[in-house]
């Protein structure tokens, strides 16, 4: 796969006959992959926010979508027009690299390095991220089911933050965590409404700190119900974190993000 930072001219991509993914702004991409093909060139846009994170499925199938063009003996060219580099670096995972030898600060979210984070977890538990990649293609440009996505990267917090051991794999297949995590994790979703993005915790002095990262922050309940709900859920897990007390607090996703994932340069 080769990665561009800026467009070149149409004509130029379209005599080599490359598979093109411009990722970036709908609106000011669709233009340029319009007289892409035009000119007969296969070329797709990948909508992506510089702050906010696409689903798992997502991610894993736009990495599809590149190794079936590349099995197929087309060259892949990767348009970045300015969200940073989610789209390689998931690439690079999934086709062997470890997470460690990636540069966050390439990165212009630390959702984005969630995600990488996550599918690093999955390959740790046994996942097969290039047969997953192929097995999502079909989501590559819809976003598959965003609530189960949001169980597996929830899952993988705990399993960052919290030693639940190949949590995110086993909710990836469908199963369900030993307690106290499931709990932990029931607590986060009670109205079925996806309103936490990510679940951070730090334990300090006896007491357990969890950071809620809620989409709804600015709705007139926030996400009020999940901060009760973890209230009456989490004792078991502070215990087993050394806290005997618990504290919630609503945030911006990325701000838990930050806390989660301090590799990431905040």
């Amino acid at each position: 796969m080769k990665r561009l930072r800026s467009a070149p001219h149409p004509a130029a991509l379209a005599a080599g006959g490359a598979a093109v993914i411009v990722v970036g702004d709908l609106a000011s991409s669709l233009g340029y992959v319009e007289q892409l093909r035009r000119l007969g060139a296969e070329a797709e846009v990948y909508p992506l926010d510089p702050w906010k994170a696409p689903t798992l499925y997502s991610l894993l199938g736009l990495v599809g979508y590149i190794l079936g063009a590349e099995n197929e003996g087309q060259e892949a060219v990767l348009i970045d027009t300015g969200p940073g580099a989610l789209v390689e670096q998931a690439y690079r995972l999934v086709t062997g690299e470890r997470l460690d030898s990636l540069d966050p600060g390439e990165l212009t979210s630390p959702l984005h390095y969630r995600l990488l984070a996550v599918l690093e977890l999955l390959r740790r538990g046994g996942i097969d991220l290039a047969r997953e990649a192929e097995r999502h293609r079909v989501h590559a440009f819809t976003g598959g089911d965003a609530a189960r996505s949001d169980q597996v990267l929830l899952a993988g917090d705990l399993e960052a933050q919290a030693g639940a051991g190949g949590a995110a794999a086993a909710k990836y297949r469908g199963g369900a965590l030993p307690q106290p995590y499931e709990e932990v994790l029931a607590g986060l979703d009670p109205r079925g409404e996806g309103a936490v993005e990510v679940l951070a915790l730090r334990a300090a002095a006896g007491v357990l700190h969890a950071y809620i990262g809620c989409r709804m922050l600015l709705h007139p309940r926030g996400c009020s119900p999940e901060a009760e709900a973890l209230m009456e859920r989490l004792p078991a897990l502070a215990a087993r974190l050394g806290a005997g007390r618990v504290e919630v607090e609503a945030v911006e996703p990325e701000e838990a993000a930050c806390i989660a994932y301090p590799r990431y340069p905040c």
